[in-house]
């Protein structure tokens, strides 16, 4: 079987240099043929195979070199079958479209010929220029590479530098510096970083990624600014670990969220129940908003399988969940206080309507932050709607809940209907723009000691 690469790149950009590195060092050993069409950057002597148009002659690296100058898909199959190599490499021209010649491969593979993958050489210092000057061209080059690797980069300037880290994947060559101004600068997209080294002349990049991991044979120092160090140097692991990670830091978002709403919302309630007394909840009532809404769903939340993609700041994430709950509880409680007042209710009607209230709102958030509904999601959301159900019926007498009276009742219905739509639209407003929200990023940014909270991650695109 004959596996063949492209080694895409715009005029100048470094693919022929790329090119006698891999045929040096990367592919020693192997018998290669090199095939370029008739703007490659390579001298081409010898004598032409008329009837397939091929042009050949031998690298000093004991490559054999080939210029395309007629039918492309014939030619392919006539090197293959005459010089059987174990891997052919292609060097489109530095002034044609990547996705032509992919195509063009694609339309001659076979059991002896398998398309290995396309690379992309990118000059650091003009991909800028590139893009605005030859956009159709060079963006093809850049869109359908599956590997992108970056030259030029020594005393790159870090305007220019910014710009290449939205095209390139793969960097080569770079000096340690290099290493942790490519962390800075994908830190200053807006990106996530992760970075992986044994060596130390990979320190610096390690300590300023976002999350840092090392080999257990590489060096001491590498290990030890590492936050995660691969014991048995198996990367085949780093899954396990990045879905272990996202279940914990996903789960415990949401766990915490209902943990916050309480909290929040039982001290402000505090502060107003200063001025209008008394606290609407007795101990065993919150008890029960304790375990519907916070003890049982946390705990179930908190263990289920959760492969979702971690995005934004974390505390900035539990607030736009929290915060919108809390604030509805608390409209609707301080109004039910100061009607409850106005209306002359027994206490302990004022007492059950805030609980049911409470009850309901938390039960919304559990069914927000259960999205997507599974199976064991709806168990858990309809055990506990039933639960609270029971506690407010069969338990009346010992949560201290009373019947109330038919008006009283049906206010109550009105004001749970209305919390739950307050609810949602807070919530739909702190999440649509929770990584802009000055409230949310101010708050964030006191908890954490003045730190600028970090934007949300954006993807590759």
């Amino acid at each position: 079987m004959t596996k063949i690469d492209i080694v895409s790149g715009f005029l100048g950009a470094g693919k022929t240099t790329l090119i006698k590195k891999l045929l040096a060092e990367a592919y020693k050993g192997e018998k290669l043929v090199l095939i370029e069409n008739e703007f490659g950057e390579i001298n081409i002597d010898g004598g032409f195979l008329k009837e397939s148009g091929i042009q050949i002659s031998e690298m000093s690296a004991g490559c054999i070199c080939c210029s395309l100058v007629g039918d492309f898909n014939k030619a392919l199959k006539d090197v293959e079958s005459q010089f059987h190599p174990d891997r052919i490499l292609i060097e489109p021209s530095g002034v044609g479209k990547l996705s032509d010649v992919i195509r063009a491969v694609q339309g001659v593979q076979s059991d002896e010929l398998v398309l290995n993958g396309f690379t992309t050489v990118v000059d650091a210092n003009k991909c800028k220029m590139y893009m605005k000057n030859f956009g159709e061209f060079f963006n093809n080059q850049v869109e359908n590479a599956s590997a992108i690797i970056l030259s030029r980069t020594e005393g790159i300037r870090p305007e220019k530098l910014d710009a290449a880290v939205d095209v390139a994947r793969v960097f080569g060559r770079v000096t340690p510096q290099q290493k942790r101004e490519l962390v800075d600068a994908l830190h200053r997209r807006g990106r996530t970083v992760a970075m992986t080294g044994d060596g130390v002349n990979d320190v610096l990049a390690l300590r300023e990624a976002d999350c840092s991991i090392s080999m257990s044979s590489g060096s001491a120092a590498a290990r030890n600014v590492s936050e995660i160090v691969l014991a048995d140097n198996d990367f085949a692991h780093m899954p396990e670990v990045v879905a272990e990670g996202r279940r914990s830091i996903n789960n415990l978002q949401r766990s915490a969220s209902l943990f916050l709403v309480k909290t929040v919302f039982a001290a402000v309630l505090a502060l107003i129940c200063i001025v209008l007394p008394p606290y609407p909840f007795i101990p065993i009532q919150m008890s029960l908003i304790s375990t519907t809404v916070i003890g049982v769903p946390s705990f179930v939340l908190a263990l289920e399988p959760n492969k979702e993609r971690v995005r934004g700041n974390f505390l900035v994430n539990v607030l736009s969940r929290s915060l919108p709950a809390s604030g509805a509880i608390i409209v609707f409680l301080l109004l039910e206080l100061v009607l409850g007042r106005l209306l002359g209710h027994e206490f302990d009607e004022i007492s059950t309507v805030c609980m049911i209230i409470t009850v309901v709102v938390g039960l919304a958030l559990i069914y927000r932050i259960s999205q997507p509904l599974t199976t064991l999601r709806k168990l858990l959301l309809a055990s506990m709607s039933a639960l609270a159900v029971l506690a407010c019926t069969v338990g009346g007498s010992f949560f201290h809940v009373v019947a109330l009276p038919f008006d009283v009742a049906v206010a109550t219905v009105v004001f749970c209907v209305l919390a739950v739509l307050l609810f949602e639209r807070f919530s739909t407003a702190f999440e649509r723009n929770a990584d802009t929200n000055r409230f949310l990023v101010a708050a964030v940014e006191r908890i954490e000691g003045g730190v600028p909270a970090p934007r949300f991650a954006k993807p590759r695109k």
